[in-house]
């Protein structure tokens, strides 16, 4: 392929609408899901992704935002995106 080779589209990765409820407190957020009447609370690194999940992004904005914020490595930042993710899709407060 050349150097203008067309890039698969990203895709882009935004928390639940509908009874997800969240705030930012300190360096953490604290959500809340109607859903299924749960509190949680994500620590400062997960926060950086929750944000940016909160107005959409693709997983490799969300490694870019990690590697930028804490300057570690892009395979490192990639697999903790994957692993937040995960984490997120199976409890339902993802939409793609």
């Amino acid at each position: 392929m050349g150097p203008f080779a067309a890039r698969p589209p990203l895709i882009v990765i935004r928390l639940r609408d509908e009874g997800l409820f969240w705030r930012e407190s300190g360096d953490e957020v604290v959500a809340l899901d109607a859903e299924v009447s749960r509190y949680f609370a994500v620590n400062p690194s997960a926060t950086v992704l929750w944000k940016r999940l909160g107005d959409g992004a693709s997983e490799e904005e969300l490694a870019d935002a990690l590697c930028e914020r804490y300057g570690i490595e892009r395979d490192l930042a990639e697999r903790e995106v994957k692993a937040f993710l995960e984490v997120l899709s199976a409890r339902g407060l993802l939409e793609r």
